[in-house]
């Protein structure tokens, strides 16, 4: 039997003009209407797993807990399961081979940006597919092209921002404290006002990052029983039936979906009297009385709001960028925004306002309190440049076009 490469008979990046790209097998115009059916099941899965494992004693901000986004990691699975069985369709009687390292092909790695989620669908396809491996590690990781100029980036800031950064710093403590979670501009910019008012941050995210790594330890002792997977995998029927025709294709999407809601069930299970002990306490021997934090990521950030809400301890959140201005945009995070996990969030502007207030899930209260000033004003910008394209080696009548990477990290 004729054996063909996917990656040399179809492009899997954006730019590569002399093949077809395996992405433009589905027409971007038809991803609306493939997620209409999609997400409404989805919704109804989320539904049942809450029901079951979480309906009696858990606190969750939005009026519905979602364990799992529909607009996602589990929707781009499921277009690129729509995809190979159109790669099937389109080859018939050929072995396709499909190259990709070890890690591509991990469980573990599941959820992780820089894997190539073809292959481990492959993998769980079978026939017609073959697994050919070319190393232990995915995606190559680039250097970093970032380039600051610290002394220069300090003018972004307020001297009065300065001095209270330095002193946190440097352990001067007020007398009131509260919690606070992950970092963004107007975050700091909040703290700093709290600083000069009387209070002092407490900060957990190493704490969240240990909490995690043990979680995952722990894991592999949960999985979902028969009731679980039936329930699923009936939900997905009708959906399936619709988009797919090859058996094999629909049984190695359901695997995958069941594995992502196994290890986020899992995860909130480990976590909750974990955490919520932890935080009783701190909040006993700090007298905490709220929660500054911004993006956290699921399921971590259902977790930690179970927790803080258990002990009573308010949560605001710091919108951490301008995404939920553009409508459009904010759609793939609208059921793990913010609002999901805060009882008060403080928003750059009006636009934002309206996005958050259209998401029917939200119960928390909007503040709209203005962009911070290091996103409003560059200051020295003619030296900045004059020091970027040093550092770049770029000709002063060169134009420098940015392209995002996005696309390559699955975002």
């Amino acid at each position: 039997m004729e054996k063909i490469e996917l990656f040399n008979r179809y492009s899997k990046d954006p730019y590569t003009l002399d093949k077809e790209n395996i992405d433009a097998l589905i027409q971007y115009k038809d991803y609306q209407s493939i997620f209409v059916d999609f997400e409404k099941t989805l919704l109804r899965l989320n539904n049942f797993f809450s029901e079951k494992y979480f309906k009696e004693d858990y606190h969750f901000a939005a009026n519905d807990l979602i364990i799992i986004n529909p607009a996602q990691l589990v929707f781009n699975y499921y277009l690129k399961s729509i995809i190979l069985d159109k790669v099937i369709t389109q080859n018939p009687n050929k072995i396709i081979v499909v190259s990709c390292s070890q890690g591509d092909l991990e469980e573990k790695n599941l959820e992780k940006k820089s894997i190539c989620h073809y292959s481990i669908l492959a993998s769980k396809i079978g026939a017609p597919f073959e697994i050919k491996l070319h190393g232990r590690n995915g995606l190559k990781q680039v250097a970093n092209t970032k380039s600051t100029f610290p002394f220069l980036n300090l003018t972004n800031f307020s001297g009065k921002q300065l001095l209270s950064e330095i002193l946190t710093k440097i352990r001067v403590t007020k007398k009131n404290k509260f919690i606070e979670v992950a970092e963004n501009h107007m975050k700091r910019e909040i703290k700093s006002f709290l600083f000069y008012h009387g209070y002092s941050p407490i900060n957990i995210d190493d704490a969240l990052g240990e909490f995690t790594s043990n979680s995952l330890k722990k894991e592999n002792n949960f999985s979902l029983d028969i009731e679980d997977k039936k329930s699923l995998r009936k939900e997905f029927k009708t959906v399936l039936d619709k988009d797919i025709t090859t058996s094999r294709v629909k049984d190695a999407y359901l695997k995958i979906l069941e594995k992502i809601f196994e290890k986020a069930i899992a995860f909130m299970i480990f976590q909750k009297s974990s955490l919520r002990n932890y935080i009783s306490k701190l909040k006993q021997e700090e007298e905490v009385s709220f929660a500054l934090i911004s993006a956290v990521k699921y399921p971590m950030a259902l977790c930690l709001y179970d927790a803080l809400k258990h002990n009573n301890i308010s949560i605001f959140c710091s919108e951490h960028g301008l995404t939920a201005g553009n409508s459009k945009d904010a759609i793939k995070s609208y059921y793990i925004n913010e609002s999901n996990y805060s009882d008060a969030i403080f928003l750059y502007n009006n636009a934002s306002y309206s996005t958050f207030s259209s998401n029917s899930l939200n119960k928390a209260k909007l503040i709209v309190a203005g962009a911070p000033r290091f996103t409003k004003k560059i200051p020295f910008n003619y030296i900045k440049k004059k020091l970027y394209k040093h550092k770049f080696k770029i000709k002063a009548n060169e134009i420098v076009l940015y392209v995002s990477h996005s696309l390559e990290r699955k975002d």
